[in-house]
């Protein structure tokens, strides 16, 4: 429902932020 699709998109933006960092 929409609470499975915020946690999937927090999982998400949590990946994107952690790739952004380990390139800086």
């Amino acid at each position: 429902m929409l609470d499975h699709f915020i946690i999937v998109c927090l999982v998400l933006l949590h990946c994107l932020f952690a790739c952004i960092s380990q390139k800086h």
